[in-house]
């Protein structure tokens, strides 16, 4: 709408319609009751037509596409490594489908094999949204392609397509607060360019820039929500000021943050963290009078804890595990170690904020130019600057580009208007998938919702 508004000529295109796999499906009860979230696609292009946005047609696949489609993804068989490599027409599909999988089962060490079914279905889907795509370009020279984020299942096939047309793509994704988004143009998944964002931010930055970047390490500290992360704060489910733990009196004390490897895994296919942890590991037991604590990193939503397992096998006499579900302070840990180190954790700008010396164990990361956290380079080097006991840290300041960023990045949005981070309407309408009559069940009758929840 802002595009048509400067007179741009832009057209619409949902590709979305029939496919086996998405990112999130309506309940199947509801679904067969008629309650479908096609109902919500249709309201939401009814809205753009009634403002003029032109709505190309569906593009119709023939049954020779489809058979051949059908044919590729039911080929596929093999190991995660091999799902990133898979291609269709010669273009890497397979990484999308790994990318949004290991999000969808939070695993970075996701089997293929276990959920073939699955893989099957997305990678189906991802054809289909290739080919729906494909149709579009060949007909239409376009200057710009805007799309989301672009490294799921879906969407990763249209920046596919839009490197082999030679057109400049921007992805669209949340802002740092539920009345904002973003549109980045280039890869937000590329540390680099994020980096740049991080410079863009910082050199517009408002005269409260102080206060805003504060508030961020503030919140942090004291376990209030955060915006960006959507209103969570991972110390939910933490006791304030408690730890088990007692630290003695000439005990060098390091922690180690763990970074959701899932995470990692599906944006950048980046394995390294535990391979560098036993590399700090071997070095860091050498030292005299040092333990270590491996905090893994709390988890939102697994319940069956696998990163906690995975660390578990680390543990020994100097080496303590604290699993995702304990509810020691990560803040009290922080408050009591001599160093903290992490593979990518955003901890550690936290805690070099608070004078702690904290280490980066990755070369890449969104906070590779905060000069007061120290990146290893070399691993060569690491012994001497974890043993060394005198810390002169870098000028704070270098920690408020990141914490500024995370509190303002996004434009403010013109035409929706958000209720909290999951619902808002958008040109004065309610977009929900739900009809008006489930809606008021659900809040008339609570049971009825934590019911279907659970279904």
């Amino acid at each position: 709408l802002k595009y048509k508004k400067l007179n741009t000529k832009i057209d619409y295109s949902w590709l979305g319609n029939d496919l086996d796999w998405t990112e999130w499906h309506e309940p199947s009860l509801l679904s067969f009751f008629g309650i479908k979230i096609q109902n919500r696609v249709k309201k939401f292009l009814t809205l753009l037509s009634q403002k003029n946005i032109n709505i190309l047609e569906d593009q119709i696949l023939s049954k020779k596409t489809i058979f051949k489609i059908d044919e590729w993804s039911e080929k596929f068989n093999g190991n995660l490594n091999q799902l990133y490599a898979y291609k269709y027409k010669n273009f890497r599909l397979g990484k999308g489908v790994a990318s949004s999988l290991i999000s969808h089962f939070r695993d970075n060490n996701f089997n293929p094999n276990n959920n073939l079914k699955k893989v099957k279905k997305l990678l189906k889907s991802a054809a289909i949204v290739f080919e729906r795509c494909d149709a579009i370009l060949k007909k239409k020279k376009y200057s710009k392609i805007v799309t989301f984020n672009g490294r799921f299942g879906t969407s990763y096939p249209i920046i596919l397509l839009a490197k082999k047309y030679n057109i400049k793509i921007a992805r669209h994704e949340r802002g740092s607060t539920h009345n904002k988004y973003e549109i980045f143009n280039g890869d937000i998944h590329d540390f680099s360019f994020i980096r740049k964002e991080i410079k863009r931010y910082w050199m517009k930055k408002s005269k409260n820039f102080l206060k805003i970047s504060k508030s961020y390490f503030n919140n942090r500290i004291e376990g209030k929500p955060i915006a960006f992360e959507k209103g969570y704060s991972y110390r939910k489910n933490q006791i304030k000021n408690y730890t088990k733990y007692k630290k003695t009196k000439n005990e060098n004390l390091i922690v180690f943050y763990t970074t959701q490897d899932y995470e990692n895994s599906a944006i950048n296919n980046d394995l390294n963290q535990e391979k560098y942890f036993k590399e700090f590991l071997k070095i860091a037991l050498r030292l005299q009078k040092t333990n270590i604590i491996v905090r893994v990193h709390p988890q939102r939503h697994n319940k069956n804890n696998f990163e906690t397992l995975k660390w578990l096998k680390y543990e020994s006499k100097r080496v303590k595990v604290i699993g995702a579900e304990d509810k020691t302070d990560s803040y009290k840990l922080m408050e009591l170690a001599d160093v903290i180190v992490s593979y990518s954790s955003n901890i550690l700008v936290e805690a070099a904020y608070w004078g702690k010396k904290s280490i980066c164990l990755s070369k890449n990361t969104r906070f590779t130019d905060c000069k007061r956290v120290i990146t290893i380079k070399k691993f060569s080097e690491l012994s001497s600057i974890l043993s060394k006991r005198k810390y002169k840290p870098k000028n704070k300041t270098n920690c408020l580009p990141l914490a500024y960023y995370f509190q303002t990045y996004g434009i403010e949005f013109s035409y929706y208007k958000a209720i909290n981070h999951f619902e808002g309407n958008f040109l004065g309408h309610d977009l929900s998938w739900k009809p008006r009559l489930l809606v008021h069940i659900e809040k008339i009758f609570p049971r009825i919702k934590k019911y279907f929840v659970n279904f």
